[in-house]
């Protein structure tokens, strides 16, 4: 339960930071004067992006842990999920 309401907590922050990013990045793309602003930018937007998507994995699994909800067989390709996984450790290696 505590889990339901830390994440629930942090999510909506979160994604309005994650919005703002993604305004401010693609404002700056549109008329970029300072390039390693930009790329700064979009590596807090990737960041961001990535924490949501924890954040959400684990609202997800609270809500079947609790039997609320079923999960359905899907079929994907592991490597695209690896280069995405890694993505945000990539600026960071740089």
């Amino acid at each position: 339960m505590f889990l339901k309401y830390a994440s629930s907590g942090i999510s909506s922050p979160l994604k309005s930071v994650s919005l703002g990013l993604h305004n401010i990045c693609d404002e700056m793309e549109a008329n970029c004067e300072d390039w390693d602003k930009l790329e700064q930018f979009q590596k807090m937007r990737g960041s961001c992006d990535a924490a949501m998507l924890i954040v959400d994995d684990l609202l997800a699994y609270d809500k079947i842990e609790n039997g609320i909800t079923n999960l359905d067989k899907k079929h994907f390709n592991p490597w695209s999920f690896l280069r995405e996984s890694i993505r945000p450790f990539h600026f960071t290696v740089r």
